[in-house]
């Protein structure tokens, strides 16, 4: 192979002990072989003419075999035809590996040098009767196994979840009035877990009905009656009022489809004023949170708490989303400032992400020996 290093991937290719010729036209591939012939006689190297096949044709009537294997750094597959029991090579291909696709199980790399393989060879396999050989016993399993029926039945597994009660971390990848929802109901989790985080999932539904009946400033009024139309009641007044609402309901279809009509044209008043009062309330909140915005001047040496919004550092969904405190070691222009910790190394971050700290540090810990 080495008396070929100026031929290789430019007019020939060399896949493991065989070489081919190309080129562009048929009159420059004889070019090709002839001076690669001439290298062979120069350095009286000898060529098994058994096994040295020149201008080998398709045959389109007879089937096509094709030979796939894969090394750990790279795939390969010959395409030829058997004639007179003996094969007659047509065509090679190789292919280097990636470094991601050389991490691929042995069973992988075999079925990507097949997949390669009919790729490159597409124009003499399609609608032709093709033999796919491979040393991978693995591969043979997989050919030989039945495809699933559906008379045979789904699968059920008869044992629960394991981690059913498990929870992701909160990222605020949904829409903003969902975000508003879901951070009402985590205060209220906060508040009625306490410190058995572990029993948050008991408290859900608490804490749902807790959310749907309390009265909201912004829309004035409650998130139930907001969709029901009514108050909301407890139980057992329900059970009082039904049997009276069943002594004087009316069972005619069409009044009772126009009150029902009645009910639902009510319903959109009472949103529509809702949203009203919501503009209403964000427009007074602003002016509120305008009139308190201060600017905040960060020294060298003042003592903070880091937002952290992520939760990628500090891990826990119900616990506080401020972390510290931090000293303040350096402050650059812009907001930013360099925070350092002694058990790490110095964070820089936005100044929008810390507030001071007027607290004093909290004792540790001190478990006596018994």
């Amino acid at each position: 192979m080495a008396i070929f290093y100026d031929m290789i991937e430019k007019t020939m290719e060399v896949f493991m002990d065989d070489f081919s010729v190309f080129e562009n036209s048929f009159q420059s591939c004889l070019s090709h072989l002839e001076r690669m012939l001439k290298r062979c006689e120069d350095t009286n190297l000898c060529l098994n003419w058994e096994k040295s096949h020149f201008m080998v044709k398709d045959d389109w009537d007879m089937p096509f075999e094709l030979m796939c294997d894969a090394s750990d750094y790279a795939i390969g597959a010959v395409l030829g035809q058997r004639q007179d029991k003996h094969f007659w090579p047509i065509h090679y291909a190789s292919k280097t590996m990636t470094e991601a696709k050389s991490n691929y199980t042995m069973t992988e790399k075999e079925m990507l040098a097949m997949v390669y393989a009919f790729e490159k060879f597409r124009s003499n396999l399609i609608m032709n009767k093709s033999i796919v050989y491979t040393d991978h016993s693995a591969l043979k399993y997989l050919f030989a196994k039945k495809d699933p029926k559906s008379s045979e039945g789904v699968y059920q597994p008869r044992k629960p979840l394991k981690f059913s009660r498990l929870a992701i971390m909160g990222l605020q990848e949904t829409s903003g009035q969902g975000e508003v929802s879901n951070r009402g109901l985590k205060r209220i989790l906060e508040r009625v877990v306490g410190e058995n985080r572990v029993s948050w999932s008991d408290k859900l539904e608490d804490a749902l009905w807790a959310f749907q009946t309390a009265y909201k400033t912004p829309i004035e009024c409650t998130p139930y009656k907001l969709v029901y139309e009514k108050a909301c009641h407890l139980p057992v007044e329900l059970e009082h009022k039904a049997y009276w609402a069943l002594k004087h309901a009316n069972f005619d279809l069409k009044t009772a489809g126009d009150h029902r009509k009645v009910q639902i044209n009510e319903l959109n008043e009472l949103r529509d004023q809702a949203y009203e009062n919501s503009l209403i309330y964000k427009e007074k909140t602003k002016r509120l949170h305008d009139s308190k915005i201060k600017n905040r001047v960060f020294n060298i040496g003042d003592r903070v708490l880091l937002f952290n919004f992520h939760l990628k550092i500090f891990f826990g969904k119900l616990k506080s989303h401020w972390s510290g405190p931090f000293t303040i070691s350096q402050v650059y222009p812009y907001g930013t400032v360099e925070l350092s910790q002694p058990d790490g190394p110095n964070l820089k971050v936005n100044g929008d992400l810390v507030k001071h700290y007027f607290g004093e540090d909290v004792p540790k810990l001190v478990v006596p020996d018994l």
